[in-house]
């Protein structure tokens, strides 16, 4: 079940400090720093930010969209489940993007290469009919120091 992010704010930011430098979750906080402000991950309003929350009796799971406003188009997504029951969480993932497909013309988003949920990204995106539009190379270091590539989706609105 979908619901704001605000609704489960409490929650949601606790389990995002949690696993924040836990190996499993090392491509979804990629980056050298963190930030744990509870307003940028579940934002009071959806002006730049839709955050929503799937809720299963495992746990939750985290769903983010940023919205650039001047040309109304969805330029990153944010998924990750935090223990979610994985069915339930592949639904909800499918309502989240279909309501922004409805909404707006344009949605980007990107992967980093290796991210063990890479496939089911490749797979959004051949089921929507967005494509792939290519890769930076050394785009992010993780943790480890390592750096990886990127690779950029988009979907565009027929």
């Amino acid at each position: 079940m979908l619901v704001p992010a605000i609704a489960r704010r409490a929650d949601i930011c606790a389990l995002m400090i949690k696993h924040a430098y836990d190996p499993k979750y090392d491509y979804f906080f990629a980056s050298e720093w963190r930030d744990f402000a509870e307003e940028k991950i579940a934002p009071s309003n959806d002006w730049e930010k839709l955050a929503m929350v799937s809720v299963s009796d495992e746990g939750l799971g985290y769903l983010a969209a940023s919205i650039a406003r001047s040309t109304e188009v969805v330029s990153s997504l944010h998924l990750a489940n935090f223990g979610c029951n994985p069915l339930e969480f592949a639904k909800d993932t499918r309502l989240f993007v279909r309501r922004l497909m409805q909404r707006y013309d344009i949605i980007r988003w990107s992967v980093l290469i290796g991210n063990p949920v890479e496939k089911h990204y490749d797979r959004l995106c051949h089921a929507i009919g967005g494509r792939i539009v290519g890769t930076y190379t050394r785009d992010c270091r993780l943790l480890d120091g390592s750096y990886v590539d990127r690779k950029l989706y988009e979907w565009v609105k027929a």
